[in-house]
């Protein structure tokens, strides 16, 4: 039994924006990169042009966006 990849010019499975916008919305939350920031806003941008983010959603992600990095405790504790 072999995988069936599509060939030719036929229509390719692409993942929408939006899809795409939680993840980097987690990636961004969890490590506050400048990496994750702007893979973050392009994504943001990308759903915003195609029509696939509402208002409320660029709202949630401009806020988080604008939040101010709340540190980390450097060690971890045994409970």
């Amino acid at each position: 039994m072999q995988a069936q990849h599509p060939r030719g010019s036929a229509v390719k499975a692409t993942t929408p924006a939006i899809h795409l916008l939680g993840q980097a919305l987690i990636g961004f939350q969890v490590s506050r990169s400048q990496a994750s920031r702007e893979h973050l806003e392009q994504l943001a941008t990308q759903a915003q042009q195609r029509g696939e983010l509402s208002a409320a959603d660029a709202r949630v992600i401009a806020t988080l966006l604008t939040a101010p990095r709340k540190p980390r405790s450097a060690t971890l504790r045994a409970v």
